[in-house]
């Protein structure tokens, strides 16, 4: 989601600001949020632990401030000062009530009978590696 302040601000405008090799540099911490969130998975509701690796993961930002809206959610605020746009981001991260089938991976559900088969630890993670792009380009 990204909220714009008028009518005339516009996507478009943005997009040059981001290159795919900014990106990038940050597949590492990508594959590793999303690896973790994998194999951790918590149902709806019951996201304590997601919670608390999201707040140390972002608490090592040097510009975000982590709020605790509720135990099982988390916002990651940057506040610049700045006139302008604000952006708003949001991801779910609550997995679905199934027994994970792959035992061929390294990130393997390490909960019985509940695994992210929907997505969920994929948008974390990208919601996750765009704070950290955020927080070093302020």
């Amino acid at each position: 989601m990204m909220i714009l302040n008028n009518e005339e601000d516009s996507m478009e405008r943005y997009l040059p600001l981001i290159s795919r090799a900014s990106l990038e540099e940050y597949e590492p911490e990508l594959l590793t949020y999303r690896r973790y969130l994998h194999a951790h998975p918590e149902l709806s509701f019951q996201e304590f632990k997601t919670a608390q690796y999201i707040v140390d993961k972002m608490g090592q930002l040097e510009h975000a401030e982590i709020i605790r809206p509720v135990g099982t959610s988390v916002l990651v605020k940057f506040a610049t000062g700045k006139p302008g746009p604000k952006i708003g981001l949001r991801a779910d991260m609550d997995a679905l009530a199934i027994t994970e089938k792959h035992d061929d991976i390294s990130f393997k559900s390490k909960n019985d009978g509940v695994m992210h088969a929907c997505g969920h630890d994929g948008h974390t993670a990208i919601l996750m590696a765009a704070c950290c792009y955020f927080d070093e380009r302020f």
